[in-house]
């Protein structure tokens, strides 16, 4: 005879304050279903009275005697409570219902619940009394045979949920007890009940609690039905003893390696969380390990003297391991005495490690943990540095000399608690706390990125395999180029805050940052999309000094091209080319166009003290307007930008000969038109690039050393720029290539 459990009381109808619309229509589709048969009604007491209807269901395609355990027909109890995690409810209610995967937690002493849905807010959309009596046979069938739990889904955890929540370090799982030591916990409790205790670095001032954590390793479990929590260590036992798993001895093994760990000497302080780890096999093999957490009610040593593990041979005095005390026939406290304490079950969470958060973000195993530089936390640097640090993406050496400002926090990651400390300070503080706690920080350097005379500066350089600019400045991609570093980028974005920019060397550093810089600008001054490119809004002042003033540039431009930025130079440097590219943001529509440079190879000649370089296709076009104009002569002005710093001329590019010049086979004088130009491309680009020198054309047959005119003309040109304090430079072209001469009047000591 079956033995059914009798939940809640009998009753004829459903009184009105328990009645819905969705259990009304229930009632009438068990009706209807010639697979329900409806055997009475009954009230459900409780904190939230209800309302049920209990059933005998089955559509025979249950075999008997199955090994679920379960019967082709079952007495269900079926209910409906808006407001309820899971409103629609199906309870099993023979007493000897199996203990099958997938059933919901219940209270001591009531059905078993069938877990029938996985997220009722999707399944509440689409959900009808006939497909929920569909749904209850679809369960029972699969349970019956085996299949309702896929291969390719997880295994089911060993113990139901109970709310509250553990959160460790992400190197939880690789780090020894011992290693992990005391744990502190900022206790943050739900409005709901629910408790979240969430691991920190260091003690906080309030809401603290010292937690000893003690792992205790068992042997391996397949996929079991649920278990219901433990109230108490020797339930505990009992329950992990019905799946095939000893507990108590392993739990007397961890806990004295964990005290003398711990100890050192002193007592160990602090409440027990005791960690239970359980490897889960699926067809005799490990698919993971479980963890799961106990927050046990006395304190770490007082455990340990009712486990028998520990004893005080003063009364008061300090606890020792049994075992290292000769203590003769001195009587222990009962071995059982552990297993009436009480335990409360917490959920454990790891806080994200840097390998899960990179399988998160889709980034790929290999090649995102290096060591990488960051020059520049300000506003676009501070918002890779938290993309980068949520991704997982390098482990990052800041540098950077400026403090935090408070306009700084209008586009800064920063918040104002942050206002006169450094930047890079922030920055590390931030990433080493951004995914949890870690313990592998971050550099910080108050510095300029390009003080190579500085030794820390120069080591995380020379130490580093990326090195990003993200300071907005000329002065350090150009000084980098200079030197023998790690292949680096810049990045930026324009004063408009409408288009970013990114410049990549190759990862042989052939092409490097500063020749990148000035194939930008080439790229400004004759493609349509640099007419307004770098075209600049106003500014505001947010001091007194004359260098107190900031642009006028919202938030929201710096983190979209921050993200945009971010994922592109991510993705470049997995090649090992070079790239220049631009991304215009059209502000009407929202959409984003993407323009790529080709990078040219470059060439330089040293003349005196100078260097002067040039590109492949600098020097594409000048042929090309040569061998327009042949037999004639031809030229015009170069243009380009001078470093008297590093002593460098970079040519950027070249004009035509002015409509007003004078040419044959045999001269060439340029006409007046050539300052047209000039001041164009100061205008667009905002007077990084200016006038430089002089190109002609020689004839074929002759090369491109200068003629005694060209000569005459040099000290001329060198006379004229003496004035500013600039080289004259004159670049010839023949039909054997370019020739490049320099002229300086310099002042005599």
């Amino acid at each position: 005879m079956i033995d059914f459990i009798q939940w809640g009381e009998r009753i004829e109808s459903i009184p009105d304050e328990l009645a819905n619309p969705q259990l009304l229509g229930l009632l009438r589709a068990c009706h209807d279903h010639r697979d329900f048969q409806i055997v009475e009604l009954r009230r459900i007491s409780g904190a939230h009275p209800r309302a049920a209807i209990v059933v005998e269901a089955g559509d025979g395609t249950v075999a008997p005697r199955n090994e679920a355990g379960i019967l082709p027909r079952e007495r269900l109890c079926l209910t409906f409570l808006p407001g309820e995690i899971t409103p629609a409810e199906v309870r099993a209610l023979r007493a000897d219902f199996p203990d099958v995967v997938h059933l919901n937690g219940v209270h001591d002493g009531e059905p078993a619940s069938l877990c029938l849905y996985e997220d009722w807010a999707f399944e509440e959309r689409r959900w009808t009394p006939q497909r929920h009596l569909s749904r209850i046979l679809w369960w029972l069938r699969c349970t019956a045979d085996g299949t309702l739990h896929a291969q390719d889904q997880a295994l089911e955890q060993l113990f139901y949920s109970t709310g509250h929540t553990v959160v460790l370090p992400a190197e939880f799982e690789e780090r020894t007890a011992d290693e992990l030591g005391a744990i502190y916990f900022q206790a943050v409790e739900r409005p709901d009940g629910r408790l979240y205790l969430v691991a920190t670095s260091t003690k906080p001032n309030r809401q603290a609690a010292s937690i000893q954590p003690l792992v205790v390793d068992l042997s391996a479990v397949a996929n079991i039905p649920i278990q219901r929590g433990p109230r108490t260590l020797g339930e505990l036992d009992d329950h992990l003893a019905r799946i095939g798993v000893e507990f108590q001895t392993s739990f007397e093994t961890a806990f004295k390696r964990q005290f003398r760990l711990s100890s050192q000497g002193q007592g160990v302080d602090g409440q027990m969380l005791l960690i239970v780890r359980i490897p889960r096999t699926r067809d005799g093999k490990i698919e993971r390990l479980d963890c799961r957490g106990l927050l046990v009610a006395e304190k770490f040593e007082d455990v340990g003297i009712k486990l028998g593990t520990l004893c005080r041979p003063v009364p008061g005095g300090a606890a020792s391991v049994a075992d290292d005390l000769a203590i003769g026939g001195m009587a222990l406290a009962p071995e059982t005495a552990w297993r009436s304490i009480s335990v409360g079950l917490v959920d454990l969470r790891h806080m994200p490690s840097r390998e899960f958060a990179r399988m998160l973000s889709g980034l790929p195993r290999d090649g995102a943990d290096f060591a990488g530089v960051l020059a520049g936390v300000g506003s676009l640097g501070s918002a890779l540095a938290d993309i980068w640090a949520r991704e997982g993406w390098g482990r990052w050496a800041f540098i950077d000399p400026d403090e935090v400002a408070p306009h700084n926090l209008v586009r800064h990651a920063a918040m104002s608690g942050a206002i006169g400390f450094l930047k890079v300070e922030w920055a590390r503080a931030h990433v080493a706390h951004a995914l949890g706690y870690d313990r592998d920080v971050s550099t910080a350097i108050a510095a300029s990125a390009n003080d190579l005379g500085r030794a820390d500066v120069a080591s995380a350089l020379g130490n580093a395999q990326l090195l990003i600019d993200a300071s907005t400045t000329i002065t350090v991609p150009r000084d980098w180029s200079e030197n023998e570093l790690p292949r680096s980028a810049s990045v930026f974005f324009t004063h408009s805050g409408m288009s970013a920019v990114l410049l990549l060397e190759d990862q042989a550093r052939d092409v490097r940052l500063s020749s990148l810089e000035a194939q930008y600008y080439r790229a400004i001054l004759t493609e349509p999309w640099g007419a307004d490119h770098l075209q600049r809004p106003g500014k505001l002042r947010v001091g007194a000094g004359c260098r107190d003033h900031s642009l006028v540039l919202p938030y929201e431009l710096v983190k979209l091209h921050a993200a945009h930025l971010a994922r592109r130079l991510r993705k470049a440097v997995d090649s090992e080319q070079g790239a220049i590219q631009v991304w215009t943001l059209d502000d009407d529509t929202g959409s984003i166009s993407a323009v790529s440079i080709e990078v040219q190879p470059v060439r330089s000649i040293s003349r005196g003290d100078w260097e002067v370089r040039w590109d492949a296709g600098v020097e594409a076009k000048l042929h090309g307007m040569r061998d327009a104009c042949l037999p004639s002569e031809t030229g015009g002005v170069l243009l380009g930008t001078i470093d008297q710093k590093l002593r460098t001329i970079s040519i950027v590019d070249a004009s035509d000969a002015p409509p007003d010049s004078s040419a044959d086979a045999t001269s060439f004088v340029r006409g007046e038109g050539g300052q047209d130009m000039v001041l164009r491309c100061e205008e667009l680009t905002g007077g990084m690039v200016s006038y430089v020198g002089e190109w002609h054309s020689h004839p074929n047959g002759y090369s491109s050393d200068p003629s005694s005119t060209d000569v005459g003309l040099l000290a001329t040109l060198a006379a004229r720029l003496a004035a500013d304090g600039i080289p004259a430079l004159m670049v010839i072209v023949s039909e054997q290539g370019v020739g490049v001469s320099l002229g300086e009047v310099r002042a005599i000591d």
